[in-house]
């Protein structure tokens, strides 16, 4: 219902009467005879957008754009998703084929602009960040805490499962930051809670800079322009591996107190963090995750670093981030209460994580 009274409209009212709903197989390639003598024309999605869902946008944004006259036509989506179409219609005829996604990593809006397409000259703007600093009075997007987060993450997620794309979830929390989060988007999905410990291998003299992980007992994920950049070999890590093996054991016995990992064979496998910045963390639990043979494979964070994000994409199915500020220094300084997550508030979830906030799952 979008009237507010009785005989009153509101400005999405004519949008609504003059919608056109896009069903079968071919109605996205007879989209320009729909638009009629249309000046203005909104593509939306009943679905949340999977990548074939924009390769489809290809085909009737290039006629938009070259057959109908159109200036401009936006659409909502990340990178690399868009890339396909936007490649499509910003290439000239001349250009060679358009290389992968760019390494700013993802962008959440892209749009292509006639005059810009016909010069065969990149276009995508990112606009989010920017439009979001003006809603918030010029404050950039922020958490109020972990639990604030993991809500507004689990909202995103509860779109996805309307859509029909995630069946039959299980939630991991990356310990110790990544499981209040995990625990709201588990109890949104009234799906199963746990935990997969990854450690992280710090620089020499700077322990808090991840430049590699470990997760199980498989060899360590290594940042390899770090590892140059600090004329590092892996033999130079070799004990603090080590150490860190030991103290994931020593979180895994503590954690789940005895009791078996979660299966997740055949499952789609949503993996939660509290923010990710260089992404070496998560992809080594992702790849340990991988080799458990998940129909699917999910990496769904509050907040992210654009580059970490585009180089994490590569072991997961799909990433969840809803916010990439393009000015990255720590996942905390995007959240209003960042508190330290101790070991035995993670125990106390993990034995009943519905318990939260403050609600069951009905």
């Amino acid at each position: 219902m979008t009237s507010t009274a009785a005989g009153a409209r509101t400005p999405v009212d004519p949008i609504v009467d003059a919608a056109q709903p896009l069903t079968g197989g071919d109605a996205l390639d007879l989209l320009p005879a729909r638009t009629g003598d249309a000046r203005q024309v909104l593509l939306g999605e009943a679905s949340h957008g999977t990548s074939e869902f924009y390769r489809s946008h290809e085909v009737p944004t290039r006629r938009l754009v070259e057959e109908e006259g159109f200036s401009f036509v936006a659409m909502e989506g990340d990178w690399p998703d868009c890339h396909a179409p936007h490649c499509s219609v910003t290439a000239s005829p001349e250009a060679v084929p358009c290389p992968g996604p760019p390494a700013g990593g993802l962008r959440p809006s892209s749009v292509w602009e006639r005059t810009k397409a016909t010069a065969g000259r990149p276009v995508c703007d990112d606009r989010t960040h920017e439009l979001q600093q003006q809603a918030d009075g010029g404050r950039p997007m922020r958490f109020h805490d972990h639990r604030h987060a993991g809500q507004e993450l689990a909202l995103r997620l509860l779109e996805w499962a309307a859509d029909g794309n995630l069946t039959d979830p299980v939630v991991l929390a990356l310990p110790r930051g990544g499981v209040p989060v995990a625990a709201e988007v588990a109890r949104a999905l009234k799906a199963p809670l746990d935990v997969v410990v990854a450690r992280k291998i710090g620089a020499p003299g700077n322990p808090e800079t991840g430049i590699g992980a470990i997760a199980g007992e498989d060899p360590p994920v290594y940042d390899r322009w770090a590892l140059e950049m600090l004329g590092l070999a892996e033999d130079d890590l070799t004990a603090d591996v080590a150490r860190e093996r030991a103290e994931l054991h020593r979180r895994e016995e503590l954690y789940r107190r005895g009791r078996p990992a979660l299966a997740v064979e055949g499952r789609t496998v949503v993996l939660v963090d509290d923010g990710l910045a260089t992404g070496v963390t998560a992809r080594a639990a992702l790849r340990h995750l991988r080799s458990k043979n998940p129909d699917r494979l999910i990496l769904a964070v509050p907040v992210c670093a654009p580059d970490a994000a585009e180089t994490v994409r590569q072991d997961a199915d799909d990433i969840v981030c809803l916010h990439q500020p393009p000015s990255f220094l720590a996942v905390g300084e995007w959240y209003e209460e960042f508190a330290q997550i101790s070991d035995d508030e993670v125990v106390s979830t993990l034995r009943n994580p519905t318990t939260l906030s403050g609600q069951g799952p009905g």
